[in-house]
């Protein structure tokens, strides 16, 4: 807390838990790139075998969140990814994305013989901006493109109770 916060009489209170802060993307972006983790550097001097994984071992797919006036639609780039692998949930505000990928491809000519295997695990988790109702929820999937229509509940009305 600086000094002319404590002579105004202000305090700083800390983001409350899951809101969202200024540098939340920047911090996802470099933890995306350096999956072990850019700050661990400076305490260790090598990592060790077991914090590596695989490259784009959690990839985050690129998601879309846009509300209108009597809904709110979520588009999600998802590729590669099969409906049957595809699971998306909503609880409370958040929505969450999860998706397995796999591909295998081989080719032989001759004496050349060449395998490919590729699987990796999909996250993300978005908050939305009014809460919906699940039950009248639509959603799309054609093409490794997530639509969903999240119709928003009525807002809670206000109201007055007479004391006696």
């Amino acid at each position: 807390m600086g000094e002319k916060e404590k002579k105004a009489g202000r305090r700083e209170t800390p983001p409350a838990a899951g809101a969202l802060t200024p540098f939340g993307d920047m911090e996802r972006l470099l933890e995306g790139m350096m999956p072990f983790g850019w700050m661990r550097r400076m305490r260790r001097r090598w990592p060790a075998w077991e914090d590596i994984g695989p490259p784009f071992e959690e990839r985050v797919p690129r998601v879309d969140v846009i509300e209108q006036d009597e809904a709110i639609l979520v588009h999600a780039e998802l590729p590669g990814v099969r409906k049957e692998d595809l699971d998306v949930s909503l609880a409370g505000d958040r929505l969450t994305i999860k998706a397995k990928t796999q591909q295998e491809s081989e080719e032989s000519k001759g004496e050349y013989h060449r395998r490919e295997i590729s699987r990796g695990e999909l996250t993300r988790t978005v908050r939305l901006p009014a809460s919906v109702d699940a039950d009248k929820a639509e959603a799309k999937f054609v093409d490794g493109l997530l639509e969903l229509t999240l119709p928003k509940t009525a807002p809670v009305q206000r109201q007055s109770i007479k004391l006696d």
